[in-house]
C-alpha cells in the first residue's frame, strides 16, 4: 500500500497559492511607488514676469547700489585730505557722517568702496572706515587706486 501512495501522490497536481503573491506584488508596487522621487527639471526657473512692459516701456529710475567714497590729498585742508561720497565733495568728519548714515539709512543694503588716492596716508584711510562703522555701515571694500603710464 506504501507504493499506491507515492503514485498517488505523483499524480495529483500541485495548486499555487496565487493570492498572497499578488498581494506581495502589490505591496512592493506601492512600496517603490511612494519611495521615488522624480527628478525635477534643472533648467527650469519659475519667474512671475510683469506682463505689461515691454520694448517700448518707459525707463525705470536707477536706485543707488553702492557708495564710492573717493579721497585725495589735499595741499589746504586741515585734514590733509578731501573725502568725495558718490562724485560730490564732503567736509570730514561731520558733513561726511551724515552723508553716509542718510544713505545707509535709506537703503541698508548698500555697499561701500573706499578709493583711497595715491599719497593718501594709511591713518586717513583708518579714519575714514572708522567713519563709515559709526554710521552702521558694515560692508566696506576697498578699490584700487589709479596708476600713472
Amino acid at each position: 500500500m506504501a507504493g499506491n501512495r507515492s503514485k498517488e501522490a505523483a499524480t495529483e497536481e500541485v495548486e499555487m497559492q496565487m493570492t498572497p503573491m499578488i498581494d506581495v506584488t502589490f505591496l512592493l508596487l506601492i512600496f517603490f511607488l511612494c519611495s521615488i522621487k522624480f527628478k525635477l527639471l534643472d533648467g527650469k526657473l519659475a519667474a512671475y514676469l510683469p506682463r505689461d512692459v515691454g520694448v517700448n516701456a518707459t525707463p525705470i529710475d536707477v536706485e543707488l547700489l553702492k557708495i564710492d567714497i573717493r579721497m585725495e590729498v589735499s595741499k589746504t585742508g586741515n585734514d590733509g585730505f578731501i573725502v568725495t561720497v558718490n562724485d560730490e565733495k564732503k567736509q570730514f568728519p561731520d558733513e561726511f557722517y551724515r552723508s553716509v548714515k542718510a544713505l545707509h539709512e535709506k537703503a541698508p543694503e548698500l555697499k561701500a568702496t573706499i578709493y583711497p588716492g595715491k599719497e593718501i596716508e594709511y591713518g586717513h584711510v583708518v579714519r575714514v572706515v572708522n567713519e563709515c562703522l559709526r554710521a552702521d555701515l558694515t560692508e566696506i571694500t576697498f578699490g584700487g587706486t589709479v596708476l600713472d603710464e
